[in-house]
């Protein structure tokens, strides 16, 4: 990004939140010296660095179900999922920590197939499971085997079937309640609504044995206490995939594709419970909300465009490839800087520009316009920067102006790597690709110094990406022309658009901007090749 990258992005985030619209500014790369020079001069926030735009879980509207407690009942969880109408329930702790999911299926297979003798539950839900006419605890959880009765006493007896941590079933057989109560049984389930004998319920409490009288006969008694159990029970968390909120959708449809479940528990990085989303969500989806300024090509976007869904353009370049699939905002002027056509937006919106939006705008109207001299600059430009001038109070911006150029030109602790890709943009025309960096100097003994470094990285660069034109244009400000290092496929394509033999460093006079001077030149060519 150069500096009118990132001031405009800047300007128009806060534009866009003075309209209540929650926007932030962001960058695509490193900063140069002379926009970081910018940001500092103004006490402005560095932009939050973007690696891509992929679409990512946190951007799909997915479906927040209240989670289960792991001591709610199966009955209640599955009277939840019925009311709710989603097949899968999350199961948390109480810091929302997902510990697990459970499904309708995994409900009926635990019914089905399931240990229906095991009981895991709480008195509490044994009293609204059951629908208690009576109750007597001497405990709270109850972990231990079922037993219904169905034999005669004797039988019971010799096949000593009831065990200390029995949970008994039976009807009005006051004698093998009484027999439960001398094993000391946990629980006894007294059915049918049985009034108990009080000589029995003492001796039960005095034995410390519970006991549940419930309206219900001995068949679905039976029936309905393993829907008493702790849902924990039959909680699973190892075959459906969880996704982390800034996992990419691709990892979400790979999982999918792989299984076959309805919808999937999200959480965010400290395993927080945060929703469930499913095949629909996605399908629905449609990714990050983006504005691009001062671009409107998908090479020179971040990564993961075409996932995002674009809501604006603002840009003063030609019109690329960027494609979007509903009507957009696109406003694109033959201005010499983005920040002139933000700074008109303000005016047109009848906010207020601040001291330091100010200086955001003019900024990167200095800087694209070099002051107001490139053959890109328009009376826009002038009228924006001379109303940016009274705001700053700088009757002479021109010292302003040189300090940041300055800051910018300053090449002596760069890398060529990073000279080069210091303002860098990609081009696509005619089926071939153009790489084309430019760098404004001062200095341009430094340049000249390092010819030789220079041609070896651009040479390589431009066999390893395979690019038809790798050049760097290397402007020099007090000339008001540019030095040009390349390497093209065509031999022929530079003369032709110079009107000039062009070598490695040859100096094009009044050549100063890549956007208005150099690519439609060079595209104009490669069209008529």
């Amino acid at each position: 990004p150069d500096t009118d990258s990132i001031t405009s992005a800047i300007a128009l985030a806060h534009l866009k939140r003075k309209q209540n619209i929650d926007a932030i500014p962001c960058r695509l790369g490193e900063l140069n010296p002379e926009t970081c020079y910018v940001l500092d001069y103004f006490q402005q926030e560095i932009p939050k660095y973007l690696e891509d735009v992929k679409t990512q879980i946190m951007d799909i509207n997915y479906d927040y179900v209240e989670a289960a407690n792991p001591y709610d009942s199966v009955l209640e969880t599955f009277d939840a999922m019925l009311e709710s109408g989603f097949r899968t329930k999350a199961i948390v702790d109480a810091n929302k920590i997902l510990l697990g999911v459970v499904t309708m299926q995994d409900i009926a297979l635990s019914l089905i197939t399931g240990d229906i003798y095991h009981i895991e539950t709480s008195n509490s839900l044994l009293i609204s499971g059951l629908e208690a006419k009576y109750s007597s605890f001497t405990q709270e959880y109850f972990l231990g085997k079922v037993i219904v009765i169905a034999y005669f006493y004797e039988t019971i007896k010799f096949l000593e079937l009831i065990q200390k941590d029995s949970i008994v079933i039976v009807g009005d057989r006051f004698d093998v309640i009484e027999l439960a109560i001398k094993k000391k049984a946990s629980l006894i389930i007294v059915t049918g609504g049985i009034v108990v004998p009080l000589d029995l319920l003492k001796k039960a409490d005095k034995s410390k044995v519970s006991i549940l009288v419930t309206e219900f006969d001995t068949y679905t008694t039976a029936k309905k206490i393993t829907q008493c159990n702790f849902i924990k029970t039959i909680a699973d968390n190892k075959r459906i995939g969880t996704f982390i909120e800034t996992d990419y959708i691709e990892i979400a449809l790979d999982e999918i594709k792989a299984t076959n479940f309805s919808n999937y528990p999200i959480v965010d990085k400290n395993y927080k419970y945060l929703g469930l989303i499913s095949r629909r969500n996605i399908l629905f989806s449609s990714g990050k909300k983006v504005i691009l300024v001062d671009h409107n090509e998908y090479k020179q976007t971040a990564f993961g465009i075409k996932q995002a869904d674009i809501i604006e353009i603002i840009d003063h370049h030609k019109i690329g490839d960027i494609a979007t699939t509903n009507p957009i905002i696109f406003r694109n002027q033959p201005t010499g800087s983005t920040c002139t056509i933000v700074f008109s937006m303000y005016k047109e919106q009848g906010v207020e520009i601040s001291y330091t939006i100010a200086g955001m705008l003019a900024s990167g109207i200095i800087s694209d316009t070099l002051l107001l001299t490139s053959p890109t600059t328009t009376e826009l430009d002038r009228q924006a920067l001379n109303e940016l001038k009274v705001i700053l109070k700088m009757e002479n911006i021109n010292d302003y102006a040189y300090k940041m150029f300055k800051a910018g030109t300053n090449i002596h602790n760069l890398t060529i790597q990073e000279m080069f890709f210091r303002d860098f943009k990609l081009f696509e025309v005619g089926g071939k690709t153009l790489g084309i960096a430019q760098i404004l100097t001062l200095d341009i003994e430094g340049i000249k110094d390092r010819e030789l470094e220079l041609d070896e990285f651009i040479h390589d660069l431009h066999l390893r990406k395979d690019y038809f034109l790798t050049m760097l244009v290397v402007t020099d400000i007090v000339r008001k022309g540019s030095y040009l290092y390349f390497y093209c496929d065509n031999k022929n394509l530079l003369p032709l658009t110079f009107g000039k033999e062009i070598v490695q460093g040859t100096f094009v006079e009044n050549i100063v901007s890549r956007k208005k001077q150099i690519v439609p030149k060079i595209m104009k060519i490669i069209m008529s090749m």
